[in-house]
C-alpha cells in the first residue's frame, strides 16, 4: 500500500497530520497510526521551528487479517469466535471487554497465535463472567516484533429477554441504599432479592412476578442489613444474573 502526507510540526508544539491514503482500510488504519507516531515522536523532541517530512511510500503491513469476528449468548455466557485468512509473526490474541462496569476495555484473556500461516484459521474464547447487559469486544493482535493491531469492534446483546442489569448505591440513610434498574427486551416473570455468601436470602426486592417491557426501577433499602458484601440476585426465566452490592 503507498500512501502520501506531510507532517507538519509548529512552533507552538500543535501537530498537525495530512494525510492522502489509498489501500484497503484495514492498511490504511496500520499507516494512519505509524503516520501518527512520526508526529508524537516530533512533539516529544519539543520541535521549535517549523519542519516538514514527506512519508511518501512508508509501508506498514498487516500482519494479520482477520476475517469473521462474533459473538453470541449462550445462557449466562458469550462465545466469541474468529477467523483468520493470514498471519505473519502473530504472538496472539489480547481479548478485550467493555461494559459499564469496567468504565473502558479491559483485558479477559491471551489467546496464542498460529505465528505465521497462510490459511484459514479459527480460534474460540468463552467469557463466562459476561455482564447481564450489552457488551463490546475488540481483539488487541499482538505481533512476535512487538507490534500490534486492534481488529473491529462487536456488540453482543445482553439477551433475547434482559437488556440490562444495573445497580446503583445512593446517598440516602448513610449509602444502605440503593437503585436496581432492569430493562427487559420482552416481558416475563422475574424476582429479585439479596442473598449472602453462603447462598440465604436477607432481602426480598421483588417477589416472582411478571414485568413487561421496558425500564424498571427497584430501591434496595439495606438498612437491616449487615455490613458487608453480598449479591443481588436476579431471576429470569433465561437464568440468573448477578450484581455485587456493598453494604457500608
Amino acid at each position: 500500500m503507498r500512501a502520501k502526507g506531510k507532517i507538519i510540526i509548529l512552533a507552538s508544539g500543535t501537530a498537525f497530520l495530512l494525510l492522502t491514503l489509498l489501500g484497503p482500510p484495514a492498511e490504511q488504519q496500520q499507516f494512519a497510526l505509524a503516520a501518527g507516531h512520526h508526529v508524537a515522536g516530533a512533539v516529544r523532541a519539543n520541535k521549535t521551528i517549523r519542519e516538514h517530512w514527506d512519508i511518501t511510500g512508508l509501508r506498514t503491513p498487516v500482519r494479520v487479517i482477520v476475517g469473521e469476528f462474533s459473538g453470541r449468548r449462550e445462557g449466562r455466557h458469550v462465545q466469541l469466535e474468529w477467523m483468520t485468512s493470514r498471519e505473519i509473526g502473530n504472538q496472539g490474541f489480547e481479548v478485550q471487554r467493555a461494559s459499564s462496569l469496567s468504565h473502558g476495555w479491559e483485558k479477559l484473556t491471551f489467546v496464542p497465535g498460529f505465528g505465521s500461516s497462510t490459511m484459514e484459521q479459527t480460534y474460540y474464547y468463552t467469557d463466562r463472567n459476561a455482564p447481564p447487559e450489552d457488551v463490546r469486544y475488540m481483539l488487541r493482535i499482538r505481533g512476535e516484533d512487538g507490534s500490534v493491531q486492534y481488529s473491529r469492534i462487536i456488540s453482543v446483546p445482553a439477551g433475547s429477554m434482559l437488556r440490562s442489569f444495573t445497580l446503583e448505591q445512593l446517598q440516602e440513610n448513610r449509602g444502605k441504599i440503593f437503585r436496581a434498574t432492569v430493562e427487559l427486551e420482552e416481558g416475563g416473570v422475574t424476582a429479585i432479592s439479596v442473598i449472602d455468601g453462603k447462598g440465604l436470602t436477607l432481602l426480598r426486592v421483588m417477589a416472582a412476578s411478571r414485568l413487561e417491557a421496558g425500564k424498571h426501577d427497584f430501591i434496595v433499602d439495606c438498612a437491616k442489613v449487615p455490613t458487608g458484601s453480598y449479591t443481588l440476585l436476579l431471576h429470569t426465566p433465561e437464568g440468573r444474573f448477578k450484581r455485587t452490592l456493598h453494604v457500608p
